[in-house]
């Protein structure tokens, strides 16, 4: 038998999702033999509870998301059985980065939902691990990237998309490189200079602005994307091409593609991944985990 969740944040989608929900109520209501339970999550890592708690067992679980990255990112790190666990995701949050490699922008979460179990299509995913411990659904990041969405955090009062821009611009003009000693794929180390570094699996962060336009959700790859120092005039620039997916073409960027990686640091740096902080971090370990997640997807 096919168990059914459904894990809300109330509080994502600038408290719209109450609505939302009362709406796919409304269509349960009307659908009595789907079955769906609904949980609501009360605060910070209630969602990685949960998930644990349904999916410790041998039944077959459906995890419906309705919320944004940092839900699902809870949720994923919370699944115990993914050979029995289907995901979907119905984006409600302020990024929803992540359904951007799926070409999923601004859906009504009932169509999603309607389709998800009408007729489910499912997709072998990849995600990132982090330090052996943390898992990432769609990127992971350090410096600016990190720090950036360390700044985004303390304001409240601009859309999404304003506060990465806000948070973006400020943190470029005053913030520096710093000099990392990576191993690639266990391979001998060499010396980068950077002031953004990202491990994607995804292809967007920070509400649709696009570092690995490259990216595949299932090729079992870490795309990384990482920008040099460059003119801190040339900062509005970055980011204007970063939204229009051109930033990995420009001279002051770099990329390379791996399965695993090995970041080493003299100074304590925030690591950041899926919108959650790690802070007081000198060594980093990024691998790949290939195709575990199965994820439900809407057939084009």
């Amino acid at each position: 038998m096919n168990e059914i969740h459904l894990i809300c944040n109330p509080t994502s989608g600038k408290g719209k999702t109450l609505t939302t929900l009362d709406r796919i109520k409304e269509w349960l209501n009307a659908n009595p033999k789907l079955n769906v339970q609904i949980h609501l999550t009360e605060n910070v890592g209630h969602a990685t509870s949960l998930a644990r708690d349904l999916t410790k067992g041998d039944n077959k679980v459906t995890l419906l998301v309705l919320g944004g990255d940092g839900t699902v990112n809870e949720v994923l790190n919370g699944i115990v059985n993914f050979k029995t666990t289907h995901l979907g995701i119905l984006p409600f949050g302020s990024g929803n980065d992540f359904v951007r490699a799926l070409k999923i922008i601004n859906p009504d979460p009932i169509d999603l939902m309607k389709a998800y179990l009408s007729n489910p299509k499912v997709m072998n995913v990849d995600y990132l691990l982090l330090n052996d411990k943390y898992r990432a659904i769609n990127e992971i990041g350090l410096g600016m990237s990190a720090e950036v969405i360390n700044y985004r955090n303390k304001m409240k009062h601009f859309s999404p998309e304003t506060q990465y821009k806000i948070a973006s611009t400020v943190r470029a003009l005053f913030w520096k490189s710093f000099t990392y000693n990576l191993s690639i794929d266990k391979n001998p180390s060499s010396k980068i200079n950077s002031m953004w570094f990202t491990m994607n699996n995804g292809i967007a962060v920070g509400s649709g602005m696009v570092t690995a336009p490259d990216a595949k959700i299932d090729d079992g790859l870490i795309s990384v994307s990482f920008v040099k120092k460059f003119n801190r005039l040339k900062t509005l620039s970055l980011l204007m091409k970063c939204k229009k997916g051109k930033m990995a073409y420009m001279k002051e960027t770099g990329r390379f593609t791996c399965k695993e990686i090995d970041i080493d640091t003299d100074i304590d740096t925030v690591v950041e991944f899926d919108g959650n902080l790690l802070e007081h971090q000198k060594h980093i370990n990024v691998k790949i985990v290939p195709q575990e997640l199965k994820l439900l997807v809407v057939e084009k």
